[in-house]
């Protein structure tokens, strides 16, 4: 929630709507997202994980009472974390193949309309729909990056990615991690 909360609020900023986001229902207490991410032979791969250390609080205007059912929210501040900083925030619109390649920096990638795959170098494709959220640091300064051929791709820590059936709008938010590479998949 807190991410859509963000996102939201990101976007009507920029004047655009936020009626791509996802409006199937969400598991209480549970955001997922999707991480690609590099292991030690320089291969990547995808997971899916869940955001950890929400708290339930009161995230809105008006002061609600966040012990009630009604006015709660689950929520992780990033922003008061010392997990990463926001770097970056770009809207986009992805229409054709990318090939192999790495991300531009850590970053989540949001899709709000369309759709989209990630083929990583294990082989295996994974499809990104409205509300997905993906979290890739295989940027060019990933230390695996500068290995030779490494599972389909032709270096380390890279993948290709492409639209399906047509353009994907996507939210990029770029940012400074902590700790990067991620030790490990699934860190939040």
């Amino acid at each position: 929630m807190l991410l859509t909360s963000l996102l939201r609020r990101h976007l009507l900023g920029m004047g655009l709507t936020a009626s791509a986001l996802s409006t199937a229902p969400a598991a209480k207490g549970a955001i997922r997202y999707r991480q690609l991410w590099v292991s030690a032979d320089g291969v990547t791969h995808i997971d899916e994980h869940e955001c950890g250390k929400l708290e339930t609080k009161d995230f809105t205007s008006t002061g609600g009472d966040a012990a009630l059912p009604e006015s709660a929210q689950y929520v992780r501040a990033f922003s008061d974390s010392d997990d990463f900083a926001l770097t970056g925030l770009v809207v986009t619109q992805q229409v054709g193949e990318n090939p192999w390649h790495f991300c531009p920096s850590p970053q989540f990638v949001v899709t709000l309309k369309g759709s989209w795959y990630i083929r990583t170098s294990d082989g295996k494709t994974t499809t990104f729909k409205p509300g997905d959220v993906l979290y890739q640091d295989n940027s060019a300064e990933h230390p695996l990056a500068k290995l030779g051929a490494r599972g389909q791709a032709p270096s380390g820590a890279q993948h290709w990615s492409g639209a399906n059936g047509g353009p994907c709008n996507q939210l990029v938010l770029g940012v400074k991690p902590k700790i990067f590479p991620a030790s490990k998949p699934g860190t939040w």
